[in-house]
């Protein structure tokens, strides 16, 4: 719908700013306006949001930014470890709250996995971390069960959104979605395997 309805439509690529990453607020606003550029619609009025990928280097405590723009929240349930589960076959309860801890918190990556770190100059581990950087008008969340389970979900969701603001990166940019507050107004579920279900 967005491709649609883009009120940007253009055939020339914008060149997006090479940064070192270690700013913030910076990187913030370079990808705002990048995207911005290219991107201009309801959907991106309503629905988009941008998330910040936080990598700290294990060697030498350097910190870079990478900034995203998305329209839902995916939470694999899978991996969050958040629930009950009764005999194998469903899940008692999930509560949002939950699933936003998980989703921010920070994961030291494993033994052969690395990257090269341009302030200590040597390949390194690291710690990865997502925070969200602001809060669109509509919330979307997908709670997704994965691949893996073969039995049917089903689960109690407890949803009052009123946490937020532990989840947003602290930057002057986004002050005004401190104290940030949702309200319940839809849910889709799907069942079976087809996408026609």
């Amino acid at each position: 719908i967005h491709k649609e309805l883009n009120l940007l439509k253009s055939e020339q690529d914008v060149e997006q700013e090479i940064s070192d990453q270690k700013d913030a607020e910076l990187e913030l606003i370079k990808s705002r306006e990048y995207y911005f550029k290219r991107n201009k619609s309801i959907i991106t009025d309503l629905f988009y949001f941008d998330q910040a990928s936080i990598t700290t280097c294990v060697n030498c405590g350097a910190v870079l930014y990478n900034f995203s723009m998305f329209n839902t929240l995916i939470f694999p349930l899978e991996k969050t470890r958040l629930f009950k589960v009764n005999k194998g076959e469903f899940f008692e309860y999930v509560n949002l709250k939950d699933c936003f801890d998980c989703h921010i918190n920070p994961e030291t990556s494993q033994q052969g996995e690395v990257f090269y770190c341009n302030t200590c100059h040597q390949e390194s581990r690291y710690i990865l971390e997502n925070k969200i950087s602001s809060f669109p008008e509509i919330l979307t969340i997908v709670l997704n069960r994965g691949t893996h389970l073969e039995f049917d979900v089903e689960f109690m969701i407890t949803y009052l959104l009123d946490f937020l603001d532990d989840y947003l990166i602290k930057l002057n940019s986004n002050k005004q979605d401190l104290g940030t507050k949702y309200e319940l107004i839809g849910i889709i579920i799907h069942t079976g395997n087809s996408g026609m279900d």
